[in-house]
C-alpha cells in the first residue's frame, strides 16, 4: 500500500502547492504503478496529461501516458504520444511496434505495416513485428507470398530462437501452411536448450509441451 499512501501525501501537497508540477508528475506516476481498474487508469491518465502540458518534455510520463492510453483503448491518444517519442527517438522499434498495434487496431492497416516494418529495421530479432507485419499483409493488405517471405526472413534472422519457430508455426497454422509442426518441434527442441527466465517464454513453451 506504499504507494496509495504516497499518491495521497501527494495528493494533499498540491491543494498547498497547486504550482509544483514535478509533484504533479510524480502524482501521476505514482498513481500509474497501482492503478487496478479503469478508473483508477483514467484518473492517472488525466493526471500525467495536465503534468505533460506543464512540461512538455518529460518523456517518462509521456511513455507512461501511451501504456495508460492503450490499456484505456484511447487510441487517438495513443497514437499522437508515440509519433512525439518517435520524433525524439526515431531509432526504436518498441515505440515502433506499440504504433503499429494502435494503427492496426484503428483498421488503418497500411500505415500499421510501415511501422511494423520500421521496427523490423531497428530491431531485426524483434519476433513480435515479424508477426503484426506478416499478419497485416495477409489479413488485410493481400501480400500473402511477401508475408510467407517475410516469416521465412524471420527465421535466418532468429535461427537459434525458439519464439521465433513458435511465430512462425502460429502463422502457418493460422493460415494452413505446411510444416507448422516441424516447427513447433525446432521451437520445442531450442526451448529445451535455453535457460528460459522470462514469463512470456516459460508459458509459451509449456504450450509447446502440451501440443
Amino acid at each position: 500500500k506504499e504507494p496509495e499512501r504516497a499518491a495521497e501525501h501527494l495528493h494533499r501537497y498540491l491543494r498547498l502547492v497547486p504550482e509544483d508540477s514535478e509533484a504533479l508528475a510524480t502524482l501521476g506516476l505514482t498513481r500509474a504503478e497501482f492503478a487496478a481498474s479503469p478508473r483508477e487508469r483514467l484518473r492517472a491518465f488525466m493526471t500525467l496529461e495536465n503534468a505533460l502540458r506543464r512540461s512538455p518534455g518529460r518523456e517518462d510520463v509521456r511513455r507512461q501516458l501511451v501504456d495508460l492510453a492503450m490499456e484505456l483503448r484511447r487510441l487517438p491518444d495513443a497514437v499522437q504520444h508515440l509519433n512525439n517519442l518517435i520524433h525524439a527517438t526515431p531509432n526504436s522499434a518498441e515505440l515502433e511496434q506499440l504504433l503499429g498495434e494502435c494503427l492496426e487496431a484503428q483498421g488503418k492497416y497500411s500505415e500499421a505495416a510501415d511501422s511494423f516494418e520500421r521496427a523490423i529495421t531497428h530491431d531485426p530479432h524483434r519476433v513480435k513485428s515479424y508477426e503484426g507485419l506478416a499478419g497485416a499483409w495477409r489479413r488485410h493488405l493481400e501480400r500473402p507470398e511477401e508475408a510467407d517471405l517475410l516469416m521465412d526472413r524471420m527465421i535466418a534472422a532468429n535461427d537459434r530462437s525458439f519464439q521465433a519457430y513458435v511465430a512462425r508455426a502460429r502463422y502457418r497454422q493460422e493460415f494452413r501452411l505446411p510444416s507448422a509442426a516441424e516447427d513447433r518441434e525446432r521451437a520445442l527442441e531450442l526451448a529445451g536448450e535455453a535457460n528460459l527466465q522470462d514469463a512470456d517464454d516459460l508459458l509459451a513453451a509449456a504450450e509447446l509441451a502440451q501440443d
